[in-house]
């Protein structure tokens, strides 16, 4: 079978007619270099949140749990916040040691500093890399391949964020290359390449992911490996080309576990290019299929042995959301692929406008989907909705049938992305052929191609000093947080263990000698008596003993002694159920 037979509408003679081939070269090669700048630019001041300080504990070996148990070897009681050694003349200081868990005693041992939390994290490797895949073995609700191949990573450049966060600009970068591959290896023409290489490289999703110390961009890579080699493999139909589709598809379940609805579809999809015909390419890909299903099983079998750490590891998307807000959160996750502009409060007017901008590109993805089944055969529409249905497909009905918010992170739509880089490329390919019907709708192509590069490079360009809601979640209120610590005099903080790695990604924005303590609500300590403040305890009143984002059992406990709580920030939520960081001043009795 020759390349260019699944592609009905021939390109020939176009560059030589039109000079397409050569203007859509010289914008994707533009559009490519800015997508470099883009990816490298503020790379190490972005906010490392809290699933980036997840992989910096697991690359060094540690588990949550274990990095939460060392800390808890230097907590303090509660019972010991107010208390005159502790809650008073020693605000700021190092007055609390390891003797003195549960009690007022003071030491010099136990407070550390914003800079010991981070050297937990990002300091030097000091376990092996078993340890690492240990500590995968017990958290197994993402798959091991990103993140043993960013222990290698650090092993060689340490774990900084800078160090870490190159690994993915590395991975988004080689994706480019293969998504041009792949479009040849589709529909057989440099026009579409060019086009969608363009588009993935300045759509501000595919960039804010690129910088993250995540998964994302191996799956990115991964997918577009495994897609480009199972094309390969149905025009080629050679056993080697199926070797290689069933290997990337090993890789892509073992870098995520939503690898599996994208295998399952491409199994329909296969069927359905061979009409349902057991012809020997047919049966090259069900063993293909086969054996990445079976190369998967141990990992299958971890994650059984650890059902319940999986459950409470991802207790978040249990929380149910009302349908509007999962409707609007669905519309925002496709739309952010061109149009990422900050998320205003529901009542605002912009969020209004914001809505119908990305209804409009939603129905604008809806109609380039029914032109290319109108106008392609199943083997090329088939391809793209093989690649962006099952995932955000799986993720709604199970929200919608089951309750909870699996569908609400746009990381998980990230095939689904890839899927509507390919449609609006090749969409646009058609628009440009000469011989396609020159409907009066579809003569707007350029103002439509102009559009979605503007609101893409708008997009980007504004996301260079600040990271996207979706992308940082709770942690966008470091910045805020850490401004009222960094300005109170002598400021010390306290937090709970179960916030430990909030307390790790706020600690980047902290001045490095903030001294820092967890509270332990589990002394067995009794209580010790309150005393009258010293005339230099009550000198020394200040209001800077900071409470961060307590939990309301921490609050009442605390609330028991002889001091005062004031929350000094709470921030704005977009609906009721999102995760929030707070902040509050502890005020000592004077």
């Amino acid at each position: 079978m020759r390349r260019f037979e699944s592609f009905p509408l021939r390109f020939s003679n176009l560059s030589q007619k039109l000079s397409w081939g050569k203007i859509g070269a010289w914008l994707g090669l533009g559009l490519l270099l800015l997508g470099i700048a883009f990816r490298l630019i503020n790379l190490e001041t972005k906010i490392f949140w809290v699933d980036e300080v997840a992989t910096a504990v697991r690359v060094g070996g540690y588990t949550q749990a274990e990095l939460t148990e060392l800390s808890l070897s230097t907590a303090i009681g509660v019972e010991s916040v107010g208390v005159e050694s502790v809650g008073t003349e020693s605000v700021g200081t190092a007055s609390v040691g390891t003797e003195s868990v549960g009690t007022a005693s003071a030491g010099t041992e136990s407070v550390r500093t914003a800079a010991d939390f981070l050297q937990l994290v990002h300091g030097s490797l000091d376990r092996p890399p078993s340890a690492t895949l240990q500590a995968l073995l017990k958290s197994p609700e993402h798959a091991p391949l990103y993140f043993l191949l960013a222990r290698g990573w650090a092993d060689m450049f340490g774990r900084s964020p800078l160090a870490l966060r190159s690994l993915s600009v590395c991975l988004s970068l080689l994706a480019l290359p293969c998504l041009f591959w792949v479009c040849l290896e589709w529909l057989g023409q440099p026009l579409v390449s060019w086009l969608a290489v363009g588009l993935m490289a300045i759509s501000p999703l595919f960039i804010a992911y690129a910088q993250e110390a995540r998964p994302y961009s191996l799956w990115v890579l991964l997918l577009l490996l495994s897609g480009g080699c199972l094309l390969r493999a149905l025009r080629r139909d050679h056993w080697r080309s199926w070797l290689a589709y069933g290997v990337t598809l090993t890789l892509a379940l073992y870098t995520s576990l939503l690898s599996l609805p994208i295998v399952l579809a491409q199994a329909v999809y296969v069927w359905g290019v061979a009409q349902g015909r057991s012809t020997p390419s047919m049966r090259r890909a069900v063993g293909a299929i086969a054996l990445s299903l079976v190369a998967f099983l141990p990992w299958v079998v971890v994650i059984l042995s650890q059902w319940d750490t999986l459950q409470r590891n991802t207790a978040w998307m249990q929380q149910s959301l009302d349908l509007p807000a999962l409707i609007g959160i669905w519309l925002y996750s496709l739309s952010i692929l061109v149009f990422d502009f900050p998320v205003a409060p529901l009542q605002s007017p912009l969020t209004v406008l914001q809505i119908l901008t990305s209804v409009v590109i939603l129905g604008f993805f809806g109609v380039a989907l029914r032109h290319l089944i109108q106008q392609t055969p199943f083997r090329t529409w088939g391809f793209v909705v093989a690649l962006a249905f099952p995932t955000p497909v799986l993720l709604v009905l199970a929200d919608s049938l089951l309750g909870g918010q699996r569908s609400t992170a746009p990381r998980y739509w990230i095939a689904a992305h890839i899927g509507l880089v390919l449609l609006i490329a090749a969409w646009l390919s058609l628009q440009i052929h000469p011989s396609f019907p020159r409907r009066p709708t579809l003569r707007l192509w350029p103002s439509v191609l102009v559009i979605v590069l503007t609101l893409s490079l708008a997009s980007s360009i504004g996301n260079l000093g600040r990271s996207p809601r979706y992308l940082k979640s709770r942690n966008l209120h470091n910045g805020a947080i850490a401004t009222l610590i960094n300005q109170a005099p002598s400021a010390r903080l306290l937090t709970a263990p179960e916030n430990l790695y909030d307390l790790i990604s706020l600690s980047h924005s902290l001045n490095p000698t903030t001294p820092i303590q967890i509270l332990s609500l589990e002394s067995g300590q009794p209580r010790p008596t309150p005393q009258a403040p010293t005339p230099q305890a009550k000198a020394s009143c200040a209001p800077t003993t900071f409470l961060f984002n307590p939990s309301q059992r921490l609050i009442t406990s605390l609330e028991a002694r002889p001091i005062s709580l004031q929350q000094v920030y709470n921030p704005q939520l977009l609906i009721p159920t999102e995760l929030a960081l707070t902040l509050w001043r502890i005020q000592p009795p004077c």
